[in-house]
């Protein structure tokens, strides 16, 4: 979850303070008028410049109290949320990160290349889960490399949704189609290898075929030379993914890439 600091709206301050100013000031009229006119007026002319000035002094007293108050609320808001997002930060190392890094160190210490495949193969699953552990309605899918020709990316069946609408991928991506497949592939040739994050794919992929998801990261799994595909993960809203969630795709394929690097 990205947090945003508590922010003082300059406006706000200003309505506030003027209520208090136009409040103080009626609240004095009202006494002065009293003083001033004294016993020229009717007794309803007591009591409405009594009531008046009441009521106004009541308001000027009120109003920086409220405001102080909805200041005071919107801190301890920003402390649950931050709270919020310590405990899902922790949910993740605990609950996801360290199955993921302990099936590294056994896929390392696995002496059959069996035992070393099949547990692979669980690793993958386990980081394809995580992807889509912090938010609702995302869709991670982790699409293989096959060399070609033509050079593909394909869905070989590792995938997990928390979106009843996003299915299984069934597309593939090829090298050379003039759209998305030259996109990922670029990626992965870079030696930086880049990950590609899309925000609103409506507005940053014009041209292309219309999807179910308008927001999507695409991350390399590869070792030095060696390419083993891309993690994809993807949301129908713009907005549903942030740089956050970029970054933390990021640390999981670096993690698969590892285990999938892991040769006797």
């Amino acid at each position: 979850m990205a947090l945003q600091p508590v922010k003082t709206d300059g406006r706000r301050w200003l309505t506030w303070l003027a209520g208090t100013f136009v409040t103080s000031s009626c609240a004095a009229t009202a006494y002065v008028l009293q003083v001033v006119l004294g016993e020229h007026l009717p007794t309803w002319g007591h009591w409405f410049l009594l009531v008046g000035g009441a009521s106004f002094t009541a308001a000027a007293v009120l109003i920086p109290g409220f405001a102080a108050h909805r200041q005071t609320l919107e801190r301890r808001n920003a402390d649950d949320i931050a709270r919020e997002a310590g405990r899902r930060a922790q949910v993740v190392v605990y609950g996801y990160l360290t199955p993921a890094l302990d099936g590294l160190i056994r896929i390392a210490n696995d002496t059959s290349e069996a035992d070393r495949g099949a547990r692979q193969e669980r690793v993958k699953q386990l980081i394809v889960n995580i992807a889509i552990s912090t938010k609702p309605d995302t869709r991670a899918c982790l699409f293989h490399y096959y060399p070609g020709p033509p050079r593909t990316l394909r869905f070989d069946g590792v995938w997990a949704s928390r979106d009843s609408r996003l299915r299984a991928p069934r597309r593939e991506f090829v090298e050379h189609d003039g759209g998305a497949g030259d996109r990922l592939f670029s990626m992965l040739d870079n030696p930086s290898r880049p990950i590609m994050f899309v925000e609103n794919s409506d507005h940053e992929l014009s041209g292309y075929p219309p999807t179910d998801y308008k927001t999507f990261i695409s991350a390399p799994v590869a070792a030095g030379d060696t390419i083993f595909g891309f993690l994809g993960v993807d949301a129908p809203n713009p907005g549903d993914l942030t740089k956050h969630d970029k970054d933390l795709i990021g640390l999981l394929t670096q993690i698969l890439s590892a285990a999938l690097a892991i040769a006797r």
